[in-house]
């Protein structure tokens, strides 16, 4: 909100002090007549008239001008509004005393004035940081490349940013997502832009509340149960632990077999094997390097999605 001071001091003198954001109605003044001729006497340097706080500025007008009596008026106005108007004005009279001594507002000097133009902060350029967590829940989640608030316009904004391999923003723990091209452009990177809400209790993206983001690289976030390690046909679990490495662009996964006698890998339940002399030195063991695809829904290998696996012996 806008404030807006008039001093209106009117004795033979009024003295009035402006303060604008917007053209607004000067509210009127009475008089009555004067009391005594050292009521036209108050000096304008017995109220100074001070910039000493942030958003301030000089009075818009101040002017004594003499009329026929001493002032009465005493709106004591002293915010928009509470003259019942919101007009961007603000009028606070003061009238010069019988003395000449000072200038008064019900009855109390007044020895300072500042016009306060500043607005009163909106609601929706507060919302606190911690209305959203940020996590790194899901399997190869990893901090927001950008978490950036701007509260220069009109309500606050965040905007969180996601690189990577075909990047995505899950928002409230997977309600909905936003993916690399949702921006239309598949650049590397996801965007999510919520602003905070009118009353300054939440974060919003398209009228829903935000209260959880993580950051996403689909190609790192296959799970282990995506391969099935079977027996079927009297193999072995792989001896070498299923370790997965998400450090990378994309998940990478190695599981070796080991044996004496050939070991071999039967893929998909007999869609093919590969066995310890395909690498061309029979040494033992034999590694299957699978690769998360780029939507994150299966581990491939050999150009295509590996879905069982078996460690046996020929």
């Amino acid at each position: 909100m806008t404030f807006m001071l008039w001093a209106l001091f009117a004795s033979y003198i009024d003295r009035y002090e402006s303060c604008f954001a917007t053209t607004g109605t000067t509210p009127a003044t009475t008089t009555t007549a004067p009391t005594a001729a050292a009521c036209l006497t108050c000096a304008q340097n017995l109220i100074a008239i001070t910039l000493g706080n942030g958003g301030v500025k000089g009075m818009d007008g101040d002017a004594t001008v003499t009329t026929s009596g001493c002032a009465v008026n005493n709106l004591g106005t002293i915010m928009d509004g509470d003259d019942g108007a919101v007009d961007g004005s603000v009028v606070f009279t003061v009238t010069c005393n019988a003395a000449g001594t000072a200038w008064e507002n019900t009855g109390a000097p007044i020895t300072q004035l500042e016009c306060a133009t500043a607005a009163v902060a909106d609601p929706c350029l507060g919302c606190a940081a911690n209305l959203i967590t940020v996590t790194q829940v899901l399997p190869g989640a990893k901090m927001m490349d950008g978490d950036v608030t701007d509260v220069t316009g009109a309500c606050a904004v965040r905007t969180f940013t996601c690189q990577g391999m075909s990047p995505t923003i899950e928002l409230n723990a997977g309600v909905t997502q936003v993916t690399d091209a949702a921006d239309g452009a598949a650049d590397g990177t996801a965007t999510v832009v919520a602003t905070c809400n009118a009353a300054g209790t939440a974060w919003e993206v398209n009228g829903m509340a935000i209260t959880n983001v993580e950051c996403t690289i689909p190609c790192k976030v296959c799970a282990a149960n995506l391969v099935t390690l079977t027996t079927t046909f009297g193999g072995v679990i792989p001896t070498t632990p299923a370790t997965i490495d998400r450090t990378g662009a994309c998940a990478t996964w190695q599981i070796q077999c080991t044996g004496a006698m050939n070991p071999s890998f039967d893929i998909n339940g007999g869609q093919g094997i590969i066995a310890d002399l395909d690498d061309g030195v029979a040494d033992g063991f034999i590694n299957i390097d699978l690769t998360c695809n780029a939507a994150g829904t299966a581990w491939e290998g050999f150009g295509v999605d590996i879905t069982a696996l078996e460690c046996f012996q020929q």
